[in-house]
């Protein structure tokens, strides 16, 4: 019984340890090459995050440098317009000064009905030195404010000659301009009228837009020089000859018998000063104007960087969110995995402390059954051994039966015997 016993229990155990190598075997981790690519992604995953968060601080860098140098640049912009625009109104201001030369309103009905106050003006198209403007006025008054015109015939389509002192000059400016309401000519008269070495034309001092109004002009002023002042034309005067003239910067005028001291004419006075102003300040106009759209362009170049940074950014923003789930699901994944891993680990050094208890206890029992063969093969020598004796025993006690079976029929005999001896 205790070997059956025995045996029983180590096939227990042997199923016991097959069942567990089975189950061993079945838990073998099949998710630890995935676990590897896992762990690859996720240092990929956190290496782009991290590459992105550069890249997201830097343009972030940007952006504060563009608002700051668009805010600078809209400033210069603002500015740079609003000196474009003052100085814009001071030039268009001086310009309807200009054309308000005439106080006479039926003359400036009259000019608006013919189509006379589009056409350009004499002084329009000289310039004279700085400084001399009152001694040209001085000599030509009135003739400043000529129009120009093509023809002196257009006169003869009017219907009604003018309400008030007007005056045309015909001149072919269609033919001869090379561009209008400007003086951007540096022609100054070649003429060499003047006979005194310390004296010099006053034509000389004058600037023309136009070769044949330079004809005209050097007619009007055709032989008054210029002098320094009264004193020094009047020391001067017997020099000259009958048809010609000194005029001072102040436009007095002294001839070989007369003086004549000029006093500004109200309506025409500071004509040639401010169309000098105007030429002038249509450069500033210019300059204004270009600066402006330079400065403009810069902070419009800056907004169009400014608004790729922030669709940079946004772009960059929304892949990092995506990366950062990416990596959020990647490590959920693979701390699942790896509590997966971690389990089957577990019971597998469970399994493994099992199997090693299983193999101590079978090792045991494979003693004990090993002892109990041993004794069971001895007692069994015994028992042979004690089988002999008992048949050994057995015979004896036959053939002391037999014996005993004689002696008894020997007694009886013997008794019957004696019986009947007494008898």
């Amino acid at each position: 019984n205790q070997l059956t016993h025995g045996e029983k229990t180590i096939h227990q155990f042997n199923k016991k340890r097959e069942r567990l190598i089975q189950e061993k075997n079945t838990q073998i981790d099949h998710h630890q090459e995935k676990i590897i690519v896992l762990q690859t992604k996720l240092e990929q995953v956190t290496l782009d995050i991290e590459s992105k968060q550069t890249a997201l601080a830097e343009i972030e860098d940007q952006l504060r440098v563009l608002e700051q140098s668009g805010k600078e640049a809209l400033q210069a912009v603002q500015s740079t317009q609003q000196q474009w625009t003052s100085v814009k109104a001071r030039h268009d201001a001086l310009v309807q000064l200009q054309h308000q030369l005439e106080n006479n309103e039926a003359l400036t009905r009259w000019i608006t009905h013919n189509q006379l106050d589009q056409l350009p003006r004499l002084w329009q198209h000289i310039e004279i030195k700085a400084g001399w403007e009152n001694a040209l006025e001085s000599i030509l008054q009135t003739h400043l404010n000529a129009v120009l015109v093509n023809r002196l015939e257009v006169a003869l389509d009017w219907t009604d000659p003018a309400p008030g002192p007007y005056e045309i000059i015909e001149e072919f400016l269609n033919n001869e301009s090379k561009e209008n309401n400007a003086l951007s000519i540096d022609f100054i008269s070649d003429v060499a009228e003047s006979s005194f070495p310390k004296s010099e034309s006053l034509c000389s001092l004058v600037k023309f837009t136009h070769r044949s109004i330079e004809k005209i002009v050097t007619q009007w002023l055709h032989g008054i020089f210029t002098i320094d002042d009264i004193e020094t034309g009047l020391r001067s005067r017997h020099e000259l000859a009958p048809t010609e003239q000194f005029v001072t910067a102040q436009g007095h005028l002294i001839s070989h018998h007369s003086l004549f001291y000029y006093a500004p004419h109200a309506q025409f006075h500071g004509v040639l000063q401010r169309q000098r102003a105007i030429v002038q300040i249509k450069e500033l106009i210019d300059q204004h104007h270009q600066t402006f759209l330079d400065t403009n362009e810069v902070y419009s170049e800056i907004e169009k960087n400014n608004e790729r940074c922030k669709q940079s950014r946004a772009l960059l923003q929304h892949e990092l969110t995506q990366a950062k789930q990416t990596k959020h699901d990647l490590s959920l994944e693979l701390v699942k995995l790896s509590e997966f891993t971690q389990r089957i680990h577990y019971r597998n050094q469970q399994i493994d402390e099992e199997l090693i208890d299983i193999s101590t206890q079978l090792s045991a029992e494979t003693i004990q059954r090993q002892e109990t063969e041993s004794n069971l093969t001895m007692h069994r020598a015994e028992l042979e051994d004690l089988d002999s004796q008992i048949a050994q025993l057995n015979e004896s006690v036959v053939s002391a039966e037999k014996i005993l079976i004689t002696h008894r029929q020997l007694v009886q005999q013997l008794s019957n015997q004696w019986r009947d001896t007494v008898v």
